[in-house]
């Protein structure tokens, strides 16, 4: 029994009755070729079994997700990490779609991105958002087209893998370099100006014998000790900022636990919030304490002051606002900055900077003259409803 070259084994015949001809030999050649195509086969089918098995143990002990779906987005195959993730046996998942085991929501976009990579026959690339128990997880998906030589067909092959630590990681390395940098500003500059000053103002008081002369230098000597407690104060909160896992926060909560440290004097505060999570840092009520206190002490005239919540686009937009005087256009981007000026101090930069860090922006966009408003922009899946 021959392939090729190859011996693949032998065949003997005995006891027959007659001698053997040309055309036994012929039939039995024949059946040879028979043997050994059934033989490689054989060979062949415990070759795939086998590396079929290497495949899927290597593919169920990997830390990744993947995947393989047919041209109407039923899944094919799926790893154990994946099936774990999902908390679904497999035959609850071969067969089906992404509509049948995900949100309608997750689905669409997923499906969105499969039906891109077929009709286009390109690898794509895209980092998906998902909310998780411990919070918000970034995936870094790859998606492929395959070709199925058997049935002329193309598949849709993918990994992903959980990139949350990472960015995680990435995010506090340039928060810390940007911390050292803002934090070394206020002691190497801004604190030793202030100290300057003191030692100024005291040698004054010291040397001079004019009352008056005295109780002003005494004046900026107290001016100079404030700003000096407003500049560590705002260094022990920004250094805390990025430091503590984040939280679900009830946004009324989070208002209401700012109150306490703000002196709206006769100014009306409106909580206006709806029953709304946020997935921020625990610090988030530093926002509306240092809006609050910014428009208490900058807004002169405010005598009332609002704050609410609306879902607009897929995004959660809280809006603070008073009836104060407003902000000048020239302003509006640069109160955020920490060389702003005195007008507007560090509170605001903070606001922006704890922000940054929980994926949210702000923005002021009042008119000047009517009052100031900020809106603060919440990303799909960093809220929830209670």
């Amino acid at each position: 029994v021959m392939f090729g070259d190859e011996l693949m084994g032998q065949i003997s015949l005995a006891n027959s009755l007659r001698d053997y001809g040309e055309k036994d030999i012929g039939n039995v050649k024949r059946l040879a070729q028979i043997y050994a195509l059934a033989m490689i086969h054989e060979r062949d089918m415990a070759s795939l079994r086998e590396m079929e098995v290497k495949f899927r143990l290597f593919m169920d002990n990997s830390p990744m997700f993947a995947f393989m779906k047919d041209s109407e987005g039923r899944y094919l195959y799926v790893n154990r990490h994946f099936l774990e993730y999902l908390d679904k046996r497999e035959e609850e998942v071969l067969g089906h779609t992404d509509l049948d085991i995900l949100s309608e929501e997750d689905a669409r976009k997923l499906q969105e991105d499969d039906a891109k990579v077929l009709a286009d026959d390109v690898e794509l690339r895209v980092t998906e958002t998902i909310p998780e128990e411990d919070g918000i997880h970034e995936y870094l998906t790859c998606k492929f087209p395959l070709f199925v030589a058997s049935s002329g067909s193309r598949i849709v092959g993918g990994i992903s893998i959980d990139v949350t630590d990472l960015r995680r990681a990435e995010e506090a390395l340039r928060g810390a370099n940007e911390k050292l940098r803002i934090l070394g500003s206020l002691t190497r500059h801004d604190a030793l100006n202030q100290i300057t000053a003191l030692e100024g103002w005291r040698s004054i008081a010291a040397e001079s014998e004019d009352r008056k002369e005295i109780l002003k230098a005494l004046s900026k000597i107290g001016t100079a000790v404030g700003v000096l407690r407003a500049q560590m104060e705002f260094a022990l909160a920004y250094e805390r900022i990025g430091t503590v896992p984040f939280e679900w926060i009830a946004l009324r909560d989070a208002l209401e636990d700012a109150l306490p440290s703000v002196d709206a004097g006769s100014a009306e505060i409106v909580n206006e919030l709806p029953g709304m999570e946020i997935y921020a840092d625990p610090m988030f009520d530093k926002v509306f304490q240092n809006l609050l206190v910014n428009s208490l002490k900058h807004g002169k005239k405010v005598t009332r002051i609002a704050i609410g919540a609306e879902e607009v686009d897929g995004v959660l937009r809280i809006r603070y606002e008073d009836d104060g005087v407003g902000i000048p256009p020239e302003a509006k981007e640069t109160i955020f900055e920490i060389d702003a000026g005195s007008r507007i101090g560090l509170g605001l930069y903070l606001v922006r900077e704890l922000l940054k860090t929980c994926r949210m922006t702000i923005r002021e966009t009042g008119e000047f003259g009517k009052g100031a408003v900020f809106e603060i922009e919440v990303p799909t899946r960093s809220y929830r409803s209670l």
